[in-house]
C-alpha cells in the first residue's frame, strides 16, 4: 500500500503544471508562437514567494539575448513602457507577468523562430528578503497566436 501511496505522490508531483523552490514557484509560464522576423515575445507567468517578500531582479533564457523587466501603464489611449531593475514580490501573493498586467518580461534578440509546442528555458533570480538569492529553472510552453479573424478582414478591433 506504501509503494502505491508513493507512486501516486511521486506521479502528481512529476505532472504538477508549476515549477520551482521551496521559497519561489513559477505556474502558468507560456509564451506566444512568433512569425518570421519577429525579434520580442513576452513571457507569461505567475510568480510566488512562499516563505518570504522578495525582489524578481533577473530573467534569462538561451533562446533570447536578453529578457528585459517591464513596467507597463496607460497614458493617453496607448500603453507606454519603461525597464525596471526589478518587481517587488508579497510573500504569499502570486504576481502575474504578462501583456495584460503592470509588469511585463519581454524577451528581446530572439535567437530563433519559436514554434508552437516548443518549451522555452527560463531562469529566474529573486531576491529574498532574509537574504537569500534564489534561482528557479522553469520552462515556457509555445502557445498558437490568438489573432481574431477581424485582422484578416481589416477592420478595427477594440483593445480590452
Amino acid at each position: 500500500m506504501w509503494r502505491n501511496l508513493m507512486a501516486v505522490m511521486l506521479l502528481g508531483a512529476a505532472s504538477s503544471a508549476w515549477a520551482g523552490s521551496h521559497d519561489v514557484m513559477v505556474k502558468n509560464a507560456w509564451v506566444g508562437e512568433t512569425v518570421t522576423g519577429q525579434t520580442t515575445v513576452s513571457v507569461q507567468l505567475d510568480l510566488t514567494c512562499t516563505t518570504a517578500s522578495g525582489r524578481l531582479v533577473a530573467l534569462d533564457s538561451p533562446v533570447a539575448e536578453s529578457v528585459e523587466i517591464q513596467r507597463l501603464w496607460p497614458s493617453g489611449g496607448k500603453v507606454k513602457m519603461a525597464k525596471v531593475r526589478n518587481v517587488r514580490l508579497q510573500r504569499g501573493r502570486a504576481m502575474s507577468f504578462g501583456e495584460h498586467f503592470s509588469y511585463s518580461l519581454m524577451m528581446l534578440g530572439l535567437k530563433q523562430p519559436l514554434k508552437i509546442g516548443q518549451q522555452v528555458p527560463l531562469t529566474l533570480t529573486v531576491m529574498l528578503s532574509d537574504g537569500n538569492k534564489v534561482t528557479v529553472e522553469a520552462q515556457a510552453e509555445v502557445r498558437a497566436l490568438e489573432l481574431s479573424y477581424k485582422h484578416y478582414q481589416g477592420e478595427k478591433v477594440q483593445d480590452h
